[in-house]
């Protein structure tokens, strides 16, 4: 029988670059990231069926280890490009690719890629020297890494349900690793959402909170006019991911 979460969507997710050894003469970057294990994009643009998965379509989805740890291979001699496709959105929420990659964008391949516990995938990137991007790829990862962020664009199977959360247990296929403007699943250069202190994780399915109430004027000294203070309140940054980014073919992600 299938489901919305049967057929293969491509996922796209996206981590910052960490910063390894540049050799801009071999035209190589080392130890870059490639993906972790919390995504903070909730799970409805997996596509998943709101009737089989509950309220588990709006928290972060994430990947099991073992996922990471049998796709490892599958990254390999990934060709890397430049930017995502063009996408839209389906009422659902789920993300969809309506253009799809050009020759053009091809700037190398990930080699050398390795499963860390508890952290993720990590590898090189070994980029051609025709390319116009290469040369500010390697200026980007030497000088300020935080300027760009790798994503992927994979398929995968039939995501599970562990705890109330969604979890991507295995992925299928790996169509290209991407690089991309803004990551999605980290926070400055070397920690996942998700490992970060107060959980940037929570706030991405937190609405918007408010200002909470002033406090009141403290009473005013014998002699002396009342102290106006200045409002505190507790603002937290909302940071509501919209519908994340997948593509129609392949597995849903």
């Amino acid at each position: 029988m299938s489901t919305a979460c049967d057929a293969p969507p491509r996922l796209f997710e996206e981590r910052a670059l960490m910063p390894g050894r540049v050799d801009k003469s071999a035209r190589v970057i080392r130890g870059v990231k490639i993906l972790g294990l919390q995504s903070r994009n909730t799970a409805r643009v997996l596509g998943c069926d709101e009737h089989e998965f509950g309220c588990a379509v709006d928290e972060p989805y994430s990947y099991s280890e073992r996922a990471l740890r049998e796709a490892a291979k599958l990254y390999d001699n990934a060709q890397v490009v430049v930017d995502h496709p063009q996408f839209s959105y389906k009422s659902s929420g789920a993300r969809t690719a309506i253009t799809d990659h050009s020759a053009r964008d091809v700037v190398g391949s990930a080699r050398h890629i390795s499963f860390r516990p508890g952290d993720g995938l990590f590898g090189d990137l070994h980029l051609l020297v025709s390319h116009e991007f290469t040369p500010t790829l390697l200026e980007v990862a030497a000088n300020d890494p935080r300027l760009l962020s790798l994503s992927h664009e994979v398929d995968f199977a039939r995501p599970r349900l562990v705890g109330g959360k969604i979890v991507i247990d295995r992925i299928t296929a790996v169509h290209c690793v991407a690089v991309v403007p803004t990551g999605a699943t980290t926070v400055g250069l070397f920690e996942s959402a998700a490992r970060c202190k107060g959980s940037l994780v929570a706030a991405f399915r937190r609405p918007p909170t408010t200002r909470s109430a002033p406090e009141q004027a403290a009473p005013p000294k014998p002699s002396l006019p009342p102290v106006d203070l200045t409002k505190k309140g507790s603002l937290v940054a909302a940071f509501r991911q919209p519908a994340s980014r997948l593509s129609p073919t392949g597995e849903t992600s």
